[in-house]
């Protein structure tokens, strides 16, 4: 089994396939680790994708891979973002107030006719003298 040389277009030498790092697109190994140039970097998700001058032309397949899915996460962000925001809006308006008091109340008023109607039983029963 033989080692493997590549020739970098970058520097014009040839360096062993170890130190070559390919397009993530098209798997074509362009430039060695040292003279990087001809890749562009995108972030997909956690990872660091590489992607070559010649996959980089192909526009529509950057925008699909690359850009859109942050915009759509980017958008829902966003849109939490103003659903929360008219939430803290509309939690501290006057209206607000009045009907969280208003369920309060009623919650009260059911609890006290509650007991009053345990104390009504116990007394038929005699267990309240």
């Amino acid at each position: 089994m033989g080692v493997s040389y590549l020739y970098c277009k970058g520097c014009n030498e040839s360096h062993h396939s170890d130190y070559f790092r390919g397009c993530d697109e098209c798997e074509s190994h362009d430039t060695c680790d040292t003279c990087d140039s001809s890749f562009n970097l995108f972030t997909k998700g956690e990872r660091i994708e590489k992607i070559c001058t010649t996959c980089l032309t192909n526009y529509e397949m950057i925008r699909e891979k690359y850009i859109l899915p942050y915009l759509s996460e980017a958008n829902e962000i966003a849109d939490e973002k103003a659903r929360f925001e008219q939430i803290l809006e509309r939690k501290s308006s006057v209206e607000y107030k009045k009907y969280r008091f208003r369920i309060e109340n009623e919650k009260l008023s059911d609890i006290l006719r509650d007991l009053e109607e345990q104390c009504k039983i116990m007394q038929q029963l005699n267990l309240f003298k």
